[in-house]
């Protein structure tokens, strides 16, 4: 699948309408597989920017629009952690500002659901990363966008409950 993804990408970006069309077509009849953001982040190996940095916005619409979905319907509780993990390594390893961008964009969607509950080891897996010169900036801007939702919380129980979890 990971190939006819990449594939699909590409046709997007040709400008010809009717692959335009096929690959939008192929695209959207996957997004009801568990697979298909493995697929997504698989195009990260490609060695074309353009399709690194669609993949990446096409993860991000596919994780605003289904991770609120209760798991069941599309993807599964293993498939999600297993995703999360990768999307950390993806953002980790490439070197584009446009795709860490959108990376660091999706990891604050997810966090939105699942930080710190479902997800109490994001945190722990950003921060070592603070040690590399050129992750700096991404990852201290990526933590800034996961944790403001805190910023003008009232002092309650539950707040200073994931508070306690973060930290």
């Amino acid at each position: 699948m990971e190939q006819q993804v990449i594939s699909a990408i590409e046709f997007i970006s040709t400008g010809d309408q009717s692959k335009v069309k096929q690959g939008e077509e192929f695209l959207r009849a996957q997004h009801q597989k568990a697979e298909y953001p493995g697929a997504l982040l698989a195009a990260f190996s490609s060695t074309s920017p353009h399709v690194r940095q669609h993949a990446a916005i096409l993860l991000k619409n596919y994780v605003k629009t289904f991770w609120k979905v209760p798991p069941e319907e599309v993807m599964p509780v293993p498939v999600r952690d297993q995703l999360k993990e990768l999307l950390v390594n993806a953002m980790m390893t490439t070197t584009e500002p446009p795709v860490q961008r959108q990376l660091s964009e999706t990891l604050t969607i997810i966090s939105q659901f699942d930080f710190p509950e479902k997800w109490p080891n994001l945190l722990k897996s950003l921060v070592p990363q603070l040690a590399t010169p050129n992750k700096m900036l991404p990852v201290l801007k990526t933590i800034h966008s996961i944790l403001k939702r805190y910023r003008h919380e009232m002092n309650t129980d539950f707040i200073n409950g994931q508070l306690g979890l973060i930290l």
